[in-house]
């Protein structure tokens, strides 16, 4: 099965060679020919590794990550272990997944060449992460004991801010119109939204006590309804604004003092 794989493969790859321009799949072919002729796993590997280069190149993120899960099943020593981890760092740094990129840590030693940007891609995943904690524990490391200035700046940074839950701000509102908009920072929306919904809900309380029934149900009833499912959705919508801004400002302190720790 493999020589036939093989044998297919070649067959493209002459096709495919009459063609003047190299394009992405040329090359992505050839890398796959070396990997299907491979002699042993590290070449394997290597071909996987340049299979997901040539994708990062060409801005397709997604197949380099591919790649390097391929490329996982052939990965044994620490060298290519580094190597892997560092080209997976680049692709999850460059589709800002953050998250999965503050996770991978990589010894010093085997990417001596390239240990200033992942420095960089780390610390600043761990600041977008808001993984505050573990980044002032690696900036401290890093610093020049003897500059005690830019040590005392970092240890002072906060790692939290006052953060404000959507959802008990939208269960805030459904009890009270209003007290989730304030809850969340913004008291005078919350007032207003008072206001709009006890208006409504009195002129439909009053229409119903003077037995204007249909005119209390459309004029204040219904109106009191959509405003206060509204209200609840803006609520939550005001409390991720308030994180944004809030974790914004913590994140622009790191990334101050990430600059003067790298530069």
């Amino acid at each position: 099965m493999k020589y036939i794989i093989t044998t297919i493969l070649v067959l493209l790859t002459v096709v495919t060679n009459a063609q003047v321009n190299d394009s992405l799949a040329q090359r992505l072919l050839r890398q796959e020919i070396v990997y299907w002729q491979a002699p042993n796993d590290s070449v394997r590997f290597y071909s996987l590794l340049a299979k997901a280069k040539t994708d990062r190149g060409a801005g397709v993120y997604s197949d380099a990550l591919n790649e390097l899960f391929r490329a996982e099943k052939f990965c044994f020593t620490k060298q290519e272990k580094a190597d892997m981890d560092y080209e997976k760092m680049l692709n999850y740094f460059l589709t800002d997944a953050y998250s999965f990129c503050s996770e991978i840590t990589i010894d010093s030693t085997n990417i001596a060449a390239h240990f200033n940007e992942y420095l960089t891609m780390k610390l600043y995943s761990m600041n977008e992460a808001e993984k505050w904690d573990r980044c002032k524990e690696i900036m401290i490391t890093l610093c020049n004991k003897n500059d005690t200035a830019l040590q005392a700046k970092i240890e002072q940074l906060p790692v939290s801010y006052n953060y404000k839950n959507p959802e008990k701000c939208r269960r805030m509102s459904a009890i009270l119109p209003g007290l989730g908009e304030t809850y969340a920072g913004y008291p005078f929306k919350g007032f207003t939204s008072f206001i709009i919904n006890g208006g409504f809900l009195f002129f439909a309380g009053y229409n119903f006590y003077t037995a204007y029934y249909v005119t209390g149900v459309i004029s204040g009833l219904y109106p009191f309804i959509r405003f206060h499912a509204g209200g609840k959705r803006l609520s939550a919508i005001l409390a991720d604004r308030h994180n944004d801004i809030e974790s914004g400002k913590v994140k622009k302190q790191y990334w101050e003092e990430i600059n003067l720790l790298l530069h």
